[in-house]
């Protein structure tokens, strides 16, 4: 019995229609992708190249000197001084990951600059830099937290000038409207 499902099995690997993948684009760093954004993610900026994109948690950072406020448990823009009174560090475009705790998770150093998303939404590092202008879901940001999905941002001169609330499932990539102002909302 056990050399007949044995059988079984491999006589049914080969009705299975095994199609090679294509290869991916290799884009080199800095080139365009098909979408128009500039894609930074395997530049080395000690070589010219565009900054990783979303940038590492910087494991240097003096987590410690900094006081979390509890009741604001997600990423915001270390520039916000109601949330943090306190930083050891130039403010500059950080974001200061805080989790409900009292101490971060984790600073990022934004390259592009950190974007104020409305009040309840994590705030997030700018993703326009490369991209033309125009309106973009959240969701098809690089890096995005998964909270900001109803989210679409307008981009204009490589930086976040407007934001929108959609709603999860409720912004479009491609937009089904002429006029994509104020969002590619549905």
């Amino acid at each position: 019995m056990l050399l007949g499902v044995v059988t079984w099995a491999v006589g049914c690997t080969f009705l299975i229609a095994f199609d090679e993948i294509p290869a991916p684009i290799d884009a080199g760093a800095g080139d365009a992708r098909p979408d128009g954004v500039t894609d930074a993610s395997d530049a080395n900026p000690a070589d010219g190249g565009l900054p990783a994109f979303p940038p590492p948690c910087d494991p240097t950072f003096p987590l410690m000197d900094v006081a979390c406020n509890p009741s604001f448990p997600r990423p915001n823009c270390a520039r916000n001084t109601g949330i943090f009174p306190a930083y050891p560090a130039p403010r500059g475009e950080d974001l200061v990951t805080c989790n409900g705790g009292t101490t971060p998770t984790c600073v990022q150093h934004c390259p592009f600059g950190c974007v104020t998303m409305p009040e309840g939404y994590p705030d997030t590092c700018d993703d326009c830099f490369g991209r033309p202008d125009g309106t973009y879901c959240m969701k098809d940001m690089r890096g995005v937290d998964g909270r900001n999905l109803g989210l679409a941002v307008d981009c204009k001169n490589a930086k976040t000038v407007g934001v929108h609330i959609c709603g999860v499932g409720r912004c479009e990539t491609e937009c089904p409207r002429v006029d994509r102002e104020p969002s590619c909302c549905i």
